[in-house]
């Protein structure tokens, strides 16, 4: 079942920031039909495999909110995405540390 998603991985080679119909099959990638690309590197409708490793995070957006994301500038995106990103690796952290403990 695909969602609509924005899809962050920030990596120093190829960095993605794509909002997008979000399909996870379970595998190593998951496959995206692209709704806006905010770093201008595909085109709406294209399809793409997009990997699913350690520097990836994604949200889920409601449909009645599509509009202003993709209205929405890209340093403003990123840096919502990489804030999601560092909580849940946070939050992450705090659980394997815990489950250490006990």
């Amino acid at each position: 079942m695909s969602e609509i998603r924005i899809y962050y991985r920030s990596s120093t080679r190829k960095p993605i920031l794509l909002l997008g119909y979000f399909t996870n099959n379970g595998a190593k990638h998951a496959k995206m039909t692209v709704i806006h690309d905010y770093l201008g590197r595909y085109s709406k409708g294209e399809k793409i495999k997009v990997p699913l490793d350690g520097v990836v995070y994604h949200v889920r957006i409601h449909k009645q909110e599509l509009q202003a994301w993709t209205e929405t500038k890209t340093d403003r995106i990123e840096a919502f995405m990489h804030r999601k990103m560092n909580r849940y690796f946070k939050q992450k952290v705090g659980q394997l540390l815990g489950s250490f403990s006990s």
